[in-house]
């Protein structure tokens, strides 16, 4: 009856609710400020409802309902390039179905909804550095997060392992609901599996790069795995449930230990002190520049200011010399991130 379908919808609603909440990547990064990524995931959700609102609804048009989609998309835009992926996939869609009224409504909606940020965001850049300088930036940041480390061929395993250690078993219970079919979800599924898969081939680089990356899979592993749940009996449901949950909290309690180090022996406040000791000793013109391997936004995020990873201190002499300004302060660490000796440069 009814009854019994309203308490089915609610039960799953929730049991979506609680494998988000308790997937490792979402518990560990949505404790974090540093990651645009947990900025653009709530814009990507609002998205989903809004656009699937209005396919539902035939593309039938409604002002509050296409406004309150546009602006969720421009913002998302605004936040990350999975705004423009968001938007790509439901202009497709629209553009898939055959005789609907308000096609060319949607489609332009989705348009201004790209355009009118992306505008923004050079203007704004170019009005800083200039546009020359701001377009050779952007080709050169497209290619580093379009093309892996290993190179085009690059096998992809990096990004797989950020599978499993950010969802656990959710991710293996995506992978075993594959040969599971129903008509009624196929079109949701589809707008759900390919936002996140054209973003992985648009940015391979980044994708592989940065665990993170996979938290725009969230919706399409967390709801496939729910849909999938209904085929198992009762019994096996309730321990399928327990053992997700229960290996997501273990998952996150691994990579992630308590305590005063990671997974790695690196120290959790390592970047916040460095921050820190670079605002307090750095003069205002004097260039930083610090060993590290890449560079790292918590530790510019404390110290209030750029600086310049470089390989040792013949390197940072060699930046130097090509900057206007001529001083500059090199940080040297230890293995375990720990500052070894500074060195105040001059021309």
């Amino acid at each position: 009856d009814s009854k019994t379908i309203s308490f089915d919808a609610l039960y799953y609603h929730f049991l979506a609710t609680i494998f988000f909440l308790f997937s490792p990547a979402i518990m560990w990064f949505m404790g974090n400020a540093y990651c645009h990524e947990i900025m653009v995931l709530p814009l990507y959700l609002a998205a989903l409802i809004t656009g699937f609102k209005i396919i539902q609804n035939g593309y039938v048009w409604h002002v509050k309902n296409y406004l309150l989609y546009g602006a969720i998309v421009a913002a998302a835009v605004y936040t990350d390039w999975l705004g423009c992926v968001i938007a790509l996939v439901f202009f497709l869609q629209a553009i898939s179905v055959k005789q609907f009224k308000n096609r060319f409504r949607f489609l332009l909606v989705n348009a201004v909804a790209v355009s009118i940020p992306l505008v923004l965001i050079v203007w704004q850049y170019s009005s800083v550095i200039g546009f020359s300088e701001y377009k050779a930036f952007f080709l050169e940041q497209l290619f580093n997060r379009r093309t892996p480390d290993g190179g085009l061929t690059y096998s992809g395993f990096d990004f797989i392992k950020h599978f499993v250690t950010g969802y656990g078993l959710f991710f293996i219970a995506a992978i075993a609901g594959l040969g599971f079919s129903n008509a009624q979800w196929r079109r949701f599924i589809m707008i759900l599996l390919l936002i996140p898969s054209f973003h992985y081939l648009l940015f391979r680089g980044f994708s592989n790069e940065h665990d993170y990356a996979v938290l725009k899979w969230a919706p399409i592993l967390i709801v496939w795995a729910v849909i999938c749940l209904p085929q198992l009996k009762k019994t096996a449901q309730y321990f399928a449930i327990i053992i997700m949950i229960a290996f997501g909290g273990l998952m996150y309690e691994y990579v992630n230990p308590p305590g005063t180090e990671s997974l790695n022996g690196e120290r959790y406040v390592w970047m916040k002190e460095m921050g820190q000791r670079m605002a307090a000793e750095a003069r205002p013109d004097e260039y930083i520049f610090i060993n590290t391997p890449s560079y790292y936004y918590q530790i510019g995020w404390y110290a209030k200011r750029n600086y310049l990873n470089v390989k040792d201190e013949t390197e940072a002499k060699l930046w130097l010399s090509y900057q206007r300004g001529s001083k500059g302060i090199y940080y040297e660490l230890n293995d375990d991130r720990s500052v070894l000796r500074t060195v105040h440069l001059s021309k």
